[in-house]
């Protein structure tokens, strides 16, 4: 079982909270799980009592074994084992074996919370995954233009579709930007990695070429200038006493996640006219109904 409520105790402890039953499984043909929480199914949540052995796991962080049990019970002995990652406990374990069999003993304890301690460093990263990846989505809807901007001549449909739900959080950002002369930018780009880091990032780039926008550039000089400035983020730093090889490690990591692409559009509806600059990403479509979509000329 896990917590079914957030890990928020340090030092080995537990908050008390009940616990989400995740998995069973038995070598033994049709029998049910035993025990304190025998009636509750995968998916459910249960409470231990305050003095069970469970409740004493989870609250010492030590493993306890239990000898004996009801006596229409198929259980001889049990072994509950918490899963402790980084000082927290992330949920209980429990080994049971039917009468007849040997005991549980030290060796076995030793087995038992090996698994666990295993176990538990999978559940705390899952955790920190699910954090991230929640903290980047924010931070990514954050930056991006709220519903469908308001542009001089011109009618403005966006969407934000990952290819799928289980996506992780990517850099990829877009932004209307109004300009003097009634002009609109058109902003589209894409930060290669992926997390926070990466949506980190794209808020970074897309707050600097709002602002070179802002100077009136040509499309090809914000471009130009967003990949100096693209270049001074993912510049090596820190101290130079550090090895070669973390050096490596590090930069190679860095330059991953601050390779990124833009395409960069001026539209006059004065002139009807748009200029667009592009540093590596796709190329824009021009769609003119009922015509195909064709590259613009």
């Amino acid at each position: 079982g896990v917590p079914s409520l957030p890990p928020g105790q340090r030092n080995g402890r537990a908050p008390s909270a009940p616990l989400r039953r995740v998995a069973f499984a038995s070598a033994v043909s049709d029998a049910p799980p035993s025990g304190a929480g025998a009636a509750v199914a995968v998916g459910e949540t249960h409470r231990y009592p305050a003095a069970s052995p469970g409740a004493l796991a989870l609250r010492t962080a030590r493993p306890r074994i239990i000898e004996g049990g009801e006596p229409d019970d198929l259980v001889q002995s049990t072994l509950v084992v918490p899963m402790v990652a980084h000082d927290t406990v992330v949920g209980l374990a429990q080994f049971s074996r039917t009468k007849g069999s040997e005991p549980f003993g030290e060796r076995d304890r030793a087995v038992a919370v090996e698994l666990a301690a295993r176990a538990a460093v999978c559940i705390d990263n899952a955790r920190l995954y699910r954090r991230e990846h929640e903290r980047a989505l924010i931070l990514q809807r954050s930056l991006l233009p709220p519903g469908d901007p308001e542009a001089a001549g011109l009618d403005i449909a966006c969407r934000y579709l990952p290819g799928n739900a289980a996506t992780e959080v990517g850099g990829d950002w877009f932004d209307v930007i109004e300009l003097p002369g009634h002009r609109t930018a058109l902003v589209v780009g894409d930060v290669m990695g992926r997390g926070l880091r990466a949506a980190v990032a794209m808020g970074e780039l897309r707050t600097a070429v709002r602002t070179l926008a802002l100077l009136d550039l040509e499309p090809a000089e914000v471009l130009t200038a967003l990949d100096e400035i693209a270049r001074g983020l993912g510049a090596p730093g820190g101290s130079q006493q550090a090895s070669r090889a973390a050096l490596q490690a590090r930069d190679a990591d860095r330059s991953e996640v601050y390779l990124a692409t833009c395409v960069y559009a001026v539209y006059d509806p004065v002139t009807r006219r748009c200029t667009i600059a592009n540093a590596g990403h796709m190329p824009p479509v021009l769609v003119e109904p009922p015509e195909p979509g064709a590259p613009p000329r």
